[in-house]
């Protein structure tokens, strides 16, 4: 999701799984009854299913309504392509810096011939230029609060009045520093969700 400088083994949030090999598979889950097979690869986040953290978040996403809507770190689209295949009137976009991850969620979007999302390869915020109703992320806590903080930070400058971020992250990862850092952005933060260990948090830009 964010380029690290002297990096020399790939990770999920990084720009290039260079060091590992292919080894693409069809995952499958449903969401309110639909079903969903999505290809993944090594070298991307949750590649073998989705992730406990990812479907809470999503389930949480589901019940709101926004025409503009921003996933940072999308991954192969395991949550912004079912939210977009539910919300086909929403203006979706989806980025990440991981060029395997991009890739796929391109290919899992044609297959699911969805024509609302758009999918670009940004470090974080770098090739946004607009403001959403809607940010969401399941943040890569692996990559360190220098990288997370950043999300919360520029999805305020990307919101726009009465939009809302949405993150998960487990309570012993940092949910509690990520909720304090949120309130100091925001001015509020609200746990909608917790459930295994996930929580859920939400923020609303007010002015």
């Amino acid at each position: 999701m964010i380029k690290i400088e002297g990096e020399n083994i790939s990770h999920y949030y990084t720009e290039k799984a260079t060091n590992l090999e292919e080894r693409q598979k069809t995952i499958d889950f449903k969401i309110n009854n639909q079903q969903f097979n999505l290809k993944t690869n090594s070298g991307v986040f949750s590649k073998d299913g989705l992730d406990f953290g990812s479907r809470l978040l999503l389930e949480e996403l589901l019940k709101l309504d926004a025409k503009s809507v921003l996933e940072v770190g999308c991954g192969y689209g395991a949550i912004v392509l079912p939210y977009a295949f539910f919300n086909p009137e929403s203006k979706v976009i989806a980025v990440d810096i991981n060029e395997r991850a991009v890739n796929l969620a391109k290919l899992n979007a044609r297959t699911l011939k969805l024509k609302n999302v758009e999918i670009k390869k940004s470090d974080l915020y770098q090739n946004i230029d607009s403001n959403f109703e809607l940010i969401f992320s399941n943040p890569p806590i692996r990559a360190g609060k220098v990288v997370t903080y950043k999300i919360y930070e520029q999805a305020f400058t990307h919101l726009a009045v009465n939009g809302v971020l949405m993150i998960v992250i487990q309570k012993k990862q940092g949910a509690p520093s990520a909720a304090e850092k949120l309130k100091s952005i925001f001015g509020n933060v609200e746990v909608v969700n917790q459930k295994k260990g996930y929580v859920v948090l939400k923020s609303v830009k007010k002015t």
